[in-house]
């Protein structure tokens, strides 16, 4: 090949991080590090992939081109001065080291494989505090899931303990109910993401009992095991989160028996909870390992939509909801409740009334109802202090500018998102997305520094 040395960049590079081609265009290194060497960048894996890329490119362009191979070679040798502490040994393999000289990991022919950092214990308080700063309006969940991650963190750090002396370690599974999008599965993923647990999340509206309609129970803990890169600890450690159970909860209570996603699904959900061991195999049978499930922590989650009427009709009978009466014989009408106030009151019976099967409600002993949006919620949301508005500010930060919405146009943001419930939060993403649409596509072009957003700037009625 002939290609010249930019055509070259072009072809390695196209599909390459942005600070990574700063590094290809910058002659000086040591202003590169300046530039680049920062906690929220790795330098030395840029380095690393810059340098084995370069070794590919001396391998495949023509030798008689003696111009680009002493510009490889000079380029090979700047890279190394610059890493010095990047140990090049004759199996092609680095190690890895962070700004403070940590080591983070180690380089095998390409491959960079990260050294895990041993599991913290972190208290429950700590966890709700930090989760708290993310997920808004939802402090009982907070609270559940917080005690639950941190036994969870508790047992993976204090794992040889426990064997050692047998000791039996409660772990419940939990029962999450929430209008959709009330951050059900935002909590999770932030739990994942704050403390480095595995978390699979399983669409039980997916699942069948045989397997050949969508997945299988036991694909759940395949995916999780895989997830863990083949590691038997971290998976027997990790969350299996069954979301949307309501989806194949049986209509009216009552059973459907030509379908299998009902309750048969529901009792191999069950299954799932309850075996303790589980012989995983590949997608064509080949014995892969024996997975103990009773670490695993199985969260399953609903927004059991409309289960409030059910609560209202329980709460009636149980003459826990004042009612009036019009006289002998008279229809009896409730007292009308909020949605919020309804949801609050769910218990097993309603969740059994609405075509959850027993056996599965009585495996699961932690009850959790998640808090319907509300405006006042979606505020807060909307302006915490590691919210979505603040993403955005930090979009417009980049470019060396400001976003200020006004008054107006908050409430506007707060009450649209209220009215798309279907969606919930996820709305409020979309609709402020659509709202700053030309402003972000005009913002970076403009020499304007503060961006000011009100209804009539947008049009908004």
């Amino acid at each position: 090949m002939n290609l010249k040395l930019n055509d070259w960049i072009n072809v390695f590079y196209k599909d390459k991080p942005d600070k990574l081609k700063l590094l290809i265009t910058t002659k000086d290194y040591k202003e590169f590090i300046d530039i680049i060497y920062n906690k929220e960048y790795d330098l030395d894996k840029l380095l690393i992939i810059y340098r084995d890329d370069i070794i590919r490119l001396r391998e495949n362009v023509n030798r008689e081109d003696s111009s680009l191979e002493d510009w490889i070679q000079e380029e090979i040798n700047d890279i190394d001065e610059c890493c010095e502490y990047l140990n090049d040994d004759e199996n092609n393999t680095y190690e890895v080291y962070n700004e403070n000289k940590e080591l983070v990991g180690v380089v095998e022919n390409g491959v960079f494989k990260e050294i895990e950092k041993e599991t913290e214990f972190i208290p429950p308080k700590d966890i709700e505090k930090e989760i708290s700063q993310y997920v808004i309006g939802q402090p009982e969940a907070i609270k559940v899931m917080a005690n639950s991650v941190s036994r969870q963190l508790m047992k993976i750090n204090k794992s040889d303990e426990i064997n050692e002396k047998s000791l039996r370690i409660p772990n419940p599974p939990i029962f999450l109910i929430g209008e959709s999008g009330v951050g059900k599965t935002y909590l999770l993923k932030k739990i994942e993401e704050l403390y480095n647990i595995p978390i699979i999340t399983v669409n039980c509206a997916t699942l069948s009992k045989s397997g050949y309609v969508g997945k299988s129970i036991e694909d759940c803990i395949v995916e999780l095991y895989n997830k863990c890169n083949g590691d038997i600890n971290k998976t027997e450690h990790g969350i299996v989160f069954l979301d949307e159970i309501d989806k194949i909860a049986s209509k009216d209570g009552i059973i459907a028996k030509e379908r299998d996603v009902t309750s048969e699904v529901m009792n191999e959900a069950l299954k799932l909870i309850e075996q303790e061991e589980i012989n995983l195999k590949s997608s064509t049978g080949i014995p892969l390992a024996t997975i103990n499930t009773s670490n695993i922590l199985f969260v399953v989650s609903g927004a059991f939509s409309g289960i409030e009427k059910i609560v209202e009709k329980r709460l009636v009978k149980e003459g826990k909801l004042q009612s009036k009466s019009m006289g002998f014989g008279a229809t009896i009408t409730p007292k009308k409740l909020s949605i919020q106030e309804l949801r609050k009151q769910i218990n097993k019976k309603d969740l059994e009334s609405y075509g959850i099967i027993t056996e599965l409600i009585g495996r699961v002993p932690i009850l959790c109802n998640l808090n319907p949006l509300s405006e006042e919620m979606v505020r807060d949301i909307l302006l915490a202090k590691k919210g979505i508005l603040q993403e955005y500010r930090d979009l417009f930060s980049l470019y060396g500018k400001t976003l200020k919405l006004d008054k107006d146009i908050v409430n506007y943001i707060v009450k649209e998102t209220v009215k798309n419930k279907q969606l919930g939060v996820r709305a409020l993403r979309s609709i402020i997305e659509n709202l700053l649409n030309e402003t972000l596509y005009n913002m970076p072009s403009e020499k304007k520094k503060v961006y000011t957003i009100n209804k009539n700037m947008l049009g908004v009625g």
